[in-house]
Order: C-alpha cells, then structure tokens, then sequence
C-alpha cells in the first residue's frame, strides 16, 4: 500500500520530464502508472476494511526496494543502459547516494503515514459502529418498552 505513494512521488520529482505530457499517448501512460495507483491506493486506505499495516512489513518493504535497486544495476551491467538517469554514479556522483537514502527514508515515512491513516480510519469506523448499534438497541429498547404499555 506504501508502494504507489512512493513510485507517485518519486517519478514526479525525479523521473517526468517536459516529454511527459509531449502526446496524448505519453501523457495518459504516465498519468495512469504513475498518478492513478495513488488513487487506487488511497481509496484501499480510506474506504476499505484493511486492517492497519504491521509494523514487520516495513522490513520486507525495505529489502524489496533494496532488491529493485540491485535490479537496475543488473540491468546497466546486462544492457548497457540506467533504468533511471538519477542511478547513474558517473552522472550523479555523491548525489546518487542522497536519493537512494532519500527513497528509503521516504519509504519508512510514507509507511508511518499510512498506518497512522488506517489506524485513525480504523477508530472512526469502530465509533460510528458503537453510536449505530447503541441507537439501534436504544430504538429498539423503547419499541418494546411502548409495545409492553
């Protein structure tokens, strides 16, 4: 659920370009894989019943990023080529490793957020649902109370 946020945040402060929006095409493309699964993923938050993300997720989180890093280095060492233009060292020297702490941090952020989030969805939800079904057993309490008079 953190996943979105973050390819959201990182592509459109780091990745777009003015060619992103160039065609029609180009434009929708990079809208829908990188703006829309925030939404995707923010309606999951908000309007579902997921429980709140364990803290032990955030460790898996981490290794998966760590692995999709490692990932776009076999690919320069396999291809030739940078998945992304900011992983190149020769080009970004000392830099390289700010984003790549940055990405991290974020990730960990990000996370804490969306727990907070569904934690605070979680508490809403659960209050609403007491003040219902004790109006609902109040209602009906007084339905019997007048039926007995």
């Amino acid at each position: 659920m953190t996943y979105p946020l973050l390819v959201t945040i990182v592509y459109w402060a780091l990745i777009a370009s003015p060619s992103t929006f160039e065609t029609r095409y180009w434009a929708w493309s990079n809208i829908s894989k990188h703006a829309l699964n925030s939404v995707f993923a923010l309606f999951e938050i908000f309007f579902t019943n997921v429980e709140p993300i364990p803290w032990l997720d955030l460790a898996p989180c981490l290794v998966m990023l760590g692995c999709y890093l490692g990932l776009a280095y076999i690919t320069y060492a396999t291809q030739g080529f940078y998945t992304y233009a900011f992983l190149n060292p020769e080009t970004q020297g000392n830099a390289l490793a700010g984003y790549i702490i940055g990405i991290a941090v974020a990730e960990c952020i990000i996370f804490a957020i969306v727990k907070g989030l569904m934690i605070l969805r979680s508490r809403f939800v659960r209050k609403r649902a007491y003040r219902e079904t004790s109006l609902h057993h109040e209602t009906e309490s007084v339905r019997s109370n007048e039926r007995l008079a």
